[in-house]
């Protein structure tokens, strides 16, 4: 159940973070309007969740910003 819960969380946090910012809403992520893509949403949650919700592995963190963003800029330079 609370494995559950924290689902709800992350993918009520990504619902937000679209809605919020429109420019996020591009045709390549999995977000049409304010509402997730249920596909996507289901394998994300059966896949990416299970480290990204408990920091598994030294996966970043849903809603740690900070780390994400010294991510992303890594990458950035790495392409």
């Amino acid at each position: 159940m609370r494995f559950i819960f924290r689902i709800f969380i992350v993918v009520t946090f990504l619902v937000s973070v679209v809605s919020c910012n429109s420019s996020l809403l591009t045709s390549e992520l999995p977000f049409s309007g304010t509402v997730a893509n249920e596909d996507v949403m289901g394998k994300w949650s059966r896949s990416c969740a299970l480290c990204h919700v408990s920091g598994v592995a030294d996966a970043p963190l849903v809603g740690d910003s900070d780390e994400w963003e010294r991510r992303l800029a890594r990458e950035k330079q790495l392409l």
